[in-house]
């Protein structure tokens, strides 16, 4: 009885002190100049792009377009919402394309918006209407969104000039024509769902030939589990600088849902260490959840 206490006074403390560990910083970039170059920087668009894969029980996996519109709409209304809390004023917010930072050359296996499967089409999988009569904004887009996720690659260097080719930056001023802020925050939204048949069944399995093995004595239960990779980048339209970058792995289902972006969730973990408009004392910050490390870009594929 004596141990009790002193043991509930630890496990307190070290509850008390995993709710206010900030998220890592492991993988926040800024541009060299980030001091002198953020500073002009008030007016802030938002752009989304999330491509998700389904992994069922069985062969039948596909990309899905309906669940990856979904979780692009919970992902702007969340980063609207942070920013300005952060005093950014937010000027625009769009989804335009689903898959448009993979390779185009690719065929991919997708479920359409209608639930109609599609045996073979290439990125991007999805195109809003909003881009039908505007063709020099959608082709800036398709040029400047796959550099992006390039930029993140595990050899690339921040300090270089994302869109330095004239060509893509002429696509960024293009851009910043359409979306009239001093940056777009590009949000890149790259994951699986694993079906929940797949969970059970795989850990299933895992637990009983591990105890076959083991002659019953130890059981340990293994299984995939659904995850998202954000890749969060902050481009100057002005010059086509990285201003400021972040990519974060988070685990685990909902990512389709609104829930999983409160404020307590994905922007805070995803937006957290961006730097506020605001005075500091005056921004409550709320501790994110844990996260997991993300692949590196050119690494980001779902065989």
């Amino acid at each position: 009885m004596k141990y009790r206490l002193p043991l509930l006074i630890t496990i307190m403390i070290f509850s008390i002190s995993a709710c206010v560990v900030a998220p890592s910083k492991a993988f926040v970039r800024t541009h060299p100049d980030f001091d002198s170059k953020f500073g002009r920087i008030s007016h802030v668009s938002v752009i989304a792009d999330v491509c998700l894969f389904k992994d069922n029980l069985g062969d039948d996996d596909y990309w899905v377009v309906q669940e990856s519109r979904s979780a692009e709409g919970h992902m702007l209304n969340a980063a609207k919402t942070y920013l300005i809390s952060k005093g950014y004023d937010v000027k625009y917010v769009q989804a335009p394309f689903v898959g448009a930072f993979k390779n185009r050359e690719m065929l991919f296996k997708v479920y359409d918006t209608n639930g109609e499967k599609v045996l073979e089409k290439n990125p991007p999988l999805y195109e809003s209407e909003i881009l039908a009569n505007n063709p020099a904004f959608r082709e800036a887009l398709l040029k400047v969104i796959p550099k992006i996720t390039a930029s993140q690659g595990r050899d690339s260097n921040i300090a270089k000039i994302c869109c330095s080719d004239p060509d893509i930056k002429d696509s960024v001023n293009i851009i910043a024509k359409n979306v009239n802020g001093d940056a777009t925050l590009f949000l890149i939204g790259h994951g699986k769902i694993v079906s929940a048949g797949k969970q059970i069944t795989e850990g299933l399995a895992t637990g009983l030939v591990t105890a076959v093995l083991t002659l019953g004595m130890v059981s340990v239960i293994h299984s995939e589990v659904s995850f998202m990779d954000t890749y969060a980048v902050l481009v100057d339209n002005n010059t086509g600088d990285i201003l400021w970058s972040n990519v974060m792995r988070l685990k685990g289902d909902g990512f389709t849902e609104e829930a999983y972006y409160d404020v307590e969730g994905w922007p805070k973990n995803i937006l957290y260490h961006m730097p506020s408009k605001m005075d500091v004392s005056r921004i409550k910050e709320v501790t994110p959840k844990s996260n997991q490390n993300p692949l590196p870009a050119k690494d980001a594929s779902i065989n």
